[in-house]
């Protein structure tokens, strides 16, 4: 009975007005404008492979190179079934850039 009344009276829901996502067609949008931020971010942070002066990279950086999500490198160096392997650094993951060079080429 209460629905009703709020329909005679002209009343309005939160979601018919629009103030609550009816969908999650709003909440995709701003995920996906999220990860292309983080991507542009992630562009500008991490120097191509063959300028990288260092011998291993940490996680965030092996993945982006890889294309492959931080998470998803753990669980290779974690479950030690991964295409390549980190190094235990004071308990860090670091990854050998000539691991991911190789990985890249094919071989």
């Amino acid at each position: 009975m209460q629905s009703k009344d709020l329909r005679d009276s002209g009343k309005r829901s939160g979601a018919e007005q629009g103030n609550v996502p009816t969908s999650g067609q709003d909440e995709s949008d701003s995920g996906r404008a999220h990860r292309d931020e983080m991507r542009v971010q992630a562009e500008q942070t991490y120097s191509p492979l063959e300028r990288e002066a260092r011998t291993h990279v940490e996680t965030a950086c092996a993945a982006f190179h890889l294309t492959r999500k931080p998470q998803t490198l753990r669980a290779w160096a974690c479950l030690e079934n991964g295409p390549i392997r980190p190094r235990r650094i004071n308990g860090r993951l670091a990854w050998s850039v000539s691991d991911i060079q190789g990985l890249l080429s094919g071989n």
